[in-house]
C-alpha cells in the first residue's frame, strides 16, 4: 500500500466523510520547507502505532492527535503546539469536549518539556521521538532534515538549542521513552547511543 492510500485509510478509520479536512492536512504537511515534519513523519508515527500498540478505547483519538500535532510548525517558535491545538479544536468542533481535551493534552505533550502523565500522552510522545531510536543512518538523515528546517538560524544558535533539547531527553529519570513497549523493542538503548554526540 502506498503512502497516500495508507494515510487515507488511517484517516477514514477515524473520521468518515471528512475528506475536506484530510485534503487540508495533506496540503499542510506538503508545504515547502517541511523537510522532516511532513507526511512521512505522520505516516511513520501511524505505522508505528499500528505495529507496536494494542488497540485501546482512545486509539482513534491518538490518531487524530498524530495528524494535528505538527499542524503548525514554525521553526524557532515556542507556541507551535499551542497553535496546533487551536487549529485542531477549530476543525474538530464536532468532537465531544472530553475527547477534544484528550487530543489537546496529547498535542501539548509533544513539546517534550515534561514527561506526560497519561497513557495517551506517553504513546504519542514515544511515537514522535521514535526516530531517535532508529539506526545511526536514519538518525543522521533525520538530523540533516531538521537542520534544513532551521536554516535561518546560525550554526552556533542552532547547535546550542539542539544540544539543550537532546540533553534534556537523555537525562530524564524515566529515560528517553515512556512506554514499556518502546523499551522492550530496544529503542531506549539505540536512542542513548545516538544522543551521546550531544553530551
Amino acid at each position: 500500500m502506498d503512502e497516500t492510500k495508507y494515510l487515507t485509510k488511517s484517516w477514514n478509520s477515524v473520521l468518515i466523510k471528512r475528506d475536506t479536512l484530510l485534503k487540508e492536512l495533506f496540503s499542510v504537511y506538503r508545504k515547502p520547507g517541511r523537510y522532516y515534519h511532513n507526511l512521512r513523519h505522520i505516516l511513520y508515527m501511524l505505522e508505528m502505532l499500528d505495529k507496536i500498540f494494542d488497540r485501546k478505547p482512545n486509539f482513534s483519538l491518538i490518531r487524530l492527535a498524530i495528524w494535528y500535532h505538527d499542524f503548525v510548525c514554525i521553526p524557532g517558535a515556542i507556541d507551535n503546539e499551542e497553535e496546533s491545538v487551536r487549529e485542531a479544536r477549530s476543525r474538530l468542533y464536532f468532537t465531544p469536549e472530553p475527547s477534544l481535551g484528550i487530543i489537546e493534552e496529547m498535542i501539548l505533550s509533544t513539546k517534550h518539556d515534561v514527561p506526560p502523565s497519561t497513557r495517551e500522552g506517553q504513546i504519542i510522545c514515544d511515537l514522535d521521538l521514535a526516530i531517535l531510536g532508529s539506526s545511526p543512518e536514519s538518525f543522521s538523515l533525520y538530523e540533516s532534515q531538521v537542520r534544513l528546517e532551521y536554516l535561518r538560524f546560525s550554526d552556533e544558535r542552532y547547535n546550542q538549542k539542539r544540544s539543550e533539547f537532546m540533553k534534556n531527553l537523555y537525562s530524564r529519570p524515566q529515560g528517553v521513552y515512556c512506554t514499556n513497549e518502546f523499551k522492550r523493542l530496544g529503542f531506549e538503548e539505540q536512542a542513548r547511543i545516538n544522543l551521546k554526540k550531544y553530551l
